[in-house]
């Protein structure tokens, strides 16, 4: 499966009051095509037409390029591969303690706007989701997150504040 096209589109109320401070007045949708007829949807918590522009790009260089081009022909399943490829540093904010153990060379776990654990990822790449020692680290992780087990981090998850952070320069 190969990516055919990337759109940004940025939705917008008709007045934005400068005065809040939320995602709630825009926003920017990111829909992914396949050549298989899949379309990928997804959201950006950010300033809407910045991102659009970082995607829609054109090419300038060899180093600069909007993220449309980067994308186009690869596969959408390959996260890994495109980091490893073009080479850059990534943070993802993640619920999803499996995601993170697979993409993240270290995880950090944020309770409160303090950091509670961190931790760096030495596991090979790629990394086998079905090893014993990625489900041993999945489950690690997960303890601390659900608070159980030693380190546990007591009403992490529950408050809506809490964030796992995961960072990559594969």
């Amino acid at each position: 499966m190969k990516i055919t096209e990337v759109e940004a589109i940025v939705l917008r109320q008709p007045v934005v009051d400068g005065a809040i401070a939320d995602g709630s007045q825009d926003d920017l949708i990111v829909r992914v095509h396949t050549d298989e007829g899949i379309v990928g949807v997804g959201e950006v918590d950010s300033a809407p037409e910045v991102v659009k522009a970082v995607i829609d790009a054109p090419n300038s260089h060899c180093i600069a390029t909007g993220l449309r081009h980067v994308l186009i022909g690869a596969d959408p399943l390959d996260i890994e591969g495109l980091w490893r490829r073009h080479g850059f540093t990534a943070l993802l904010v993640t619920h999803d303690v499996q995601e993170a153990v697979a993409l993240g060379d270290r995880i950090v776990l944020i309770d409160s706007g303090r950091i509670s654990f961190d931790a760096a990822i030495d596991l090979p790449r790629p990394r086998s989701r079905a090893s014993a020692a990625f489900a041993k680290l999945e489950e690690e992780v997960l303890m601390r997150v659900l608070g159980g087990g030693a380190g546990g981090v007591e009403g992490f998850g529950q408050a809506g504040g809490d964030s796992l952070a995961v960072v990559s320069s594969v």
